[in-house]
């Protein structure tokens, strides 16, 4: 099993959401990726699109962890289920 296999989310829109962080290029700012993941989910259902400012709090309750990218995830993910 791959480090990404171990992390990956198994509920979406999470799994979408690291998918984009995962496989973003090297020097690639991962906040503005993960927005941009956010924002394309947030208009395919109808959903009031995320800020920066969001996505950059949610970023920030998963720096220095293993597994950043899937706690970066979920975060989002949490974001669009509470309304916050």
């Amino acid at each position: 099993m791959t480090m990404r296999e171990c992390f990956r989310p198994r509920s979406e829109p999470a799994r979408t959401f690291f998918d984009a962080i995962w496989e973003a290029d090297l020097g690639t700012d991962p906040t503005l990726v993960a927005w941009q993941s956010a924002r394309d989910y947030a208009q395919q259902q109808g959903l009031e699109v995320l800020t920066l400012s969001d996505v950059e709090d949610a970023e920030t309750t998963a720096v220095g962890h293993i597994d950043y990218a899937a706690k970066f995830a979920w975060a989002l993910e949490r974001r669009f289920q509470n309304g916050d």
